[in-house]
């Protein structure tokens, strides 16, 4: 999603090495449909932040879509205050960027009192920005979004929380096969009656898997009413992850694999610069 500049292209060039040809769409819904339009073969979405949590946009996306997870990379995040040629701390009176950006750097923002604005993408509103020359507004992207539209950085790494990452995923319509994988993502629905959603987790507890993460989503036909996504080490022909999968099959309304991919390496999380 987005313009060159920006994170998420920063993560898919980490991710494919510069071997593909990639494509900037306007929005999650955009990328998506160019997958299952098949005008292209991958596509990559933010998924979670270190500093602020999922992005549940994507999390509803793969769900509803029925896409499979293949892979995914871990992006550092550092945000800069850029601006047009000329333009200083002190003339600034706004700064624009995506929620995320703005929230990540909240303790700096507050110092300063601007008046903020969103926008749909970090580097899409630098490019904006740019292109219209304007004077006293300032955005908070990436340092390539910087560089590549010509924009002067005022200030560097401003982000709230200096370990600041986020998850991407990669995606696809078909199960790919990945070699060597080590985590899985799940969804599922549990039945409506006591200690069902205990019964339904207690097989990884039981069978030694560790479970990463777990979180919940409502289901959007049925208020009040929750289906739960689940990442989990290891690999779907290991018997301990069979085992404990039996215990959803049988305390659960219905669930699905997401994915067994690779977890993502530490080389992933150097950002790529080009």
């Amino acid at each position: 999603m987005g313009v060159p500049g920006s994170y998420t292209e920063e993560a898919a060039l980490g991710y494919f090495e510069n071997k593909v040809k990639l494509i900037g769409c306007p929005g999650f819904h955009d990328v998506v449909d160019r997958l299952l339009s098949k005008n292209a073969r991958y596509a990559i979405l933010p998924v979670e932040n270190s500093s602020t949590g999922s992005i549940h946009q994507t999390l509803d996306l793969i769900r509803q879509k029925n896409l499979t997870i293949v892979g995914e990379v871990v992006q550092k995040i550092e945000h800069y205050l850029i601006a047009v040629k000329g333009t200083n701390l002190s003339s600034v009176k706004k700064v624009i960027s995506h929620p995320q950006g703005l929230e990540q750097c909240g303790d700096y923002l507050r110092k300063w009192g601007w008046e903020l604005a969103t926008g749909v993408n970090t580097a899409v509103v630098a490019q904006e920005v740019a292109q219209k020359n304007e004077r006293g507004v300032a955005v908070i992207a990436s340092k390539r979004a910087a560089e590549f539209y010509g924009l002067e950085i005022l200030d560097e790494k401003i982000q709230d929380n200096n370990h600041n990452s986020t998850r991407f995923v990669v995606l696809s319509e078909s199960d790919d096969l990945v070699v060597d994988a080590d985590k899985i993502s799940l969804v599922f629905i549990v039945k409506n009656a006591p200690g069902s959603l205990f019964a339904a987790i207690e097989g990884f507890a039981t069978n030694k898997v560790n479970l990463i993460k777990l979180e919940s989503r409502p289901i959007w036909d049925e208020p009040w009413h929750y289906f739960f996504f689940m990442d989990l080490e290891g690999n779907v022909h290991d018997e301990n992850i069979k085992k404990a999968i039996e215990y959803l099959k049988i305390h659960c309304k219905s669930y699905r694999l997401l994915g067994n991919y690779k977890k993502a390496s530490f080389k992933q999380e150097v950002i790529h610069e080009s």
